[in-house]
């Protein structure tokens, strides 16, 4: 049972709360059917302990960042029982304004999938969010597909890599990437600890992988032999694809995602 957020719920509050919850169960009642006391962001929080045990760090990071950004400051306070379908449309059309369409969508969902929590857990007798969909606050847009690459566009596209002018650790990702055919996190997060030269494969271990599986990626002659170039210029380091500022951590998405002038063409 949540009673509350620290700071705004203190160590003495919460012992009295406890106090008081265990008075009510000695009269054989439940204490979580207090729906009164239960605010939105309590739930929240309460939701996503339990949700983000099965998603990826970085994405679950994400999906919090953005109810406390876009979420808590206009809901997080109000109690359950009084929230409307109105209030979770207004906080997604507060989104549509800046023209965040893509995090507007992703509110939606996820607000839909606290209320359901909430519903399932007797924490409140009608979900306001039930049926909500995108479309139904959104206004319409084009989607636009990312950039793919002809077969008889390869060609070019590996040989603008080959003569990337840019950092050298830059240079040998791109050409490992197009070798694997891996996520770019997956690629900047790896550790000399998961590539087997001698096998030939590289082993992902599950907690860097979206499902949560360990993966296997064999490794072609090609992509040994970029490794080999990386280890060269990895100075025993752990990580293959380290950070300029941090050896520590990974290289930045941003390296990959927006590389400076020349580019390939097709990368983006």
């Amino acid at each position: 049972m949540t009673l509350g957020v620290y700071p705004k719920v203190t160590l003495a509050m919460a012992r009295t709360q406890h106090a008081q919850a265990r008075d009510v169960v000695q009269k054989e009642l439940d204490p979580g059917r207090r729906c009164a006391d239960k605010t939105f962001e309590a739930v929240a929080r309460e939701w996503y302990a339990r949700w983000s045990e099965n998603c990826q760090q970085r994405y679950a990071q994400y999906a919090i960042r953005r109810l406390e950004h876009d979420v808590f400051p206009f809901i997080g306070a109000c109690q359950l029982a009084d929230l409307t379908t109105s209030d979770f449309r207004d906080v997604v059309k507060n989104i549509e304004k800046r023209d965040a369409l893509d995090i507007a969508q992703r509110i939606v969902q996820t607000c839909g999938q606290i209320m359901r929590y909430a519903k399932v857990h007797d924490l409140v007798q009608h979900n306001p969010a039930a049926g909500i969909k995108p479309a139904d606050i959104l206004k319409s847009h084009k989607r636009r597909n990312f950039v793919r690459v002809d077969a008889a566009e390869l060609p070019e596209l590996l040989h603008s890599i080959d003569h990337y002018v840019g950092t050298q650790h830059t240079r040998l990702a791109l050409q490992l990437m197009v070798l694997t055919f891996v996520r770019t996190s997956e690629l900047i997060g790896a550790n000399w600890s998961e590539i087997d030269t001698d096998a030939a494969r590289w082993n992902i271990p599950a907690e860097r992988m979206k499902m949560k599986t360990p993966h296997i990626v064999p490794l072609s002659r090609q992509a040994l032999a970029v490794l080999k170039d990386l280890r060269e210029v990895s100075f025993d380091r752990e990580r293959v694809f380290p950070g300029d500022i941090n050896p520590k951590k990974p290289m930045s998405n941003e390296a990959l995602a927006k590389l400076p002038h020349p580019t390939p063409r097709f990368v983006r």
